[in-house]
């Protein structure tokens, strides 16, 4: 559309779209980041559009641009060496990844490790894209606010021995935890990323390793993760059937099939073959402007959804991991040793959690608290 006078709508709301974008990547640095004077910025990406939105990348190089900050990018592919990486980080203290890491020559934990010792800081962003750098994206978040909300989850959630989730199309499982041995940990920081850490952007969740032993039941998944598959949803819904911690069946159909033969892949490449199937995270989201995984509730399922990295932080979610247990904070990890981690996002649509605070009371099904009930969040009531 174009009025007499040669004005293009489209085109307006295409350059505030921009100015957003330019805004909050800015406020990425400023905030997250907390870029000194002097320092640069290191990317880390791939040429696989599915880990690396170029839009998302030019939005924040863009931003550095302006600002008069140097940085560079590194783009990896299976050619490129773990110890070519590291070296970047003696001259590059802030970094920005976005990268299948499996595709790469990379090996993502010694990586993370070489961060944590030359104190650089760093955000992985995998299938991140531009959008969550709107005014109402998940990078806009107000960051006081989701530390409070997080807060009070924290305080729900410390002294918990079991959650039993529920949907409404068949989930139904018992999750036991080892309630203060493990703590949950909150997935921000108002102070921004500190010398020596790493977080997934954009942030928002609380999580911890559960009891490896102790999670039972049945899990149905409407959407699968992103190393999987990228589509919004599934053919029909998979069944994961656990007991003592593993998965033992993959039911469903074509979805269900790509998901047991990538993990049988995986498993072949591990010192014990069964790490990949061993539950290692329970989490819950707290963004408020995160999107969730069905980018178009009218579409097809086999539709591009959301990446996992930002759909697991909606508020109201929970989800569940499988394959490695060491997150990188003391306090937090589990035993389970994995080149995979697997995170599967429980929407809030049809979710009911109760939590138990006496292991007698988990055992039995009595005295539980609903922390979500149909969907109805409940954490700071």
């Amino acid at each position: 559309m174009e009025t007499e006078f040669g004005y293009k709508p489209e085109a307006a709301e295409a350059q505030e779209t921009q100015r957003e974008r330019l805004e909050n990547a800015g406020r990425v640095f400023d905030n997250i980041f907390k870029v000194q004077p002097g320092e640069k910025v290191l990317f880390v990406t791939d040429g696989d559009p599915l880990a690396t939105d170029r839009s998302l990348l030019d939005a924040l190089q863009e931003s550095l641009k302006q600002k008069g900050v140097e940085f560079t990018e590194l783009l990896a592919d299976e050619n490129t060496t773990t110890q070519e990486a590291v070296a970047l980080l003696d001259e590059y203290k802030v970094v920005w990844t976005s990268t299948k890491w499996d595709g790469t020559g990379i090996d993502f934990y010694e990586f993370v490790e070489a961060v944590e010792e030359k104190e650089a800081r760093m955000a992985e962003c995998a299938g991140v894209d531009a959008e969550v750098l709107k005014n109402d994206g998940a990078l806009a978040e107000d960051p006081e606010a989701l530390e409070q909300r997080l807060g009070r989850m924290g305080e729900r959630l410390r002294e918990v021995e079991g959650l039993n989730v529920k949907t409404s199309y068949g989930t139904d499982l018992r999750i036991g935890f080892r309630a203060g041995l493990r703590k949950w940990e909150k997935d921000t920081d108002e102070e921004g990323i500190a010398p020596g850490y790493w977080y997934n952007l954009p942030w928002g969740e609380i999580y911890t390793t559960p009891d490896e032993n102790l999670v039972d039941g049945v899990l149905m998944l409407p959407v699968l993760q992103d190393d999987v598959s990228r589509e919004q949803g599934v053919d029909e819904f998979v069944r994961l059937t656990l007991k003592a911690g593993k998965i033992t069946n993959i039911d469903g159909g074509e979805s269900a099939e790509k998901l047991r033969q990538y993990l049988q892949e995986k498993s072949q490449d591990e010192a014990n073959p069964f790490s990949v199937a061993q539950i290692s995270e329970v989490a819950f989201g707290a963004n408020s402007k995160a999107r969730s995984k069905v980018r178009n509730a009218e579409g097809l399922w086999s539709d591009r959804g959301v990446s996992v990295t930002e759909a697991e932080k909606r508020l109201g979610t929970m989800h569940l991991a499988i394959g490695s247990s060491q997150h990188g904070e003391e306090g937090t990890e589990g035993y389970n040793e994995s080149d995979v981690h697997m995170d599967f996002v429980i929407p809030r649509s049809g979710l009911t959690v109760t939590a138990f605070n006496r292991r007698d009371d988990f055992q039995k099904s009595q005295n539980g608290k609903r922390l979500i009930d149909e969907g109805r969040w409940n954490f700071l009531e």
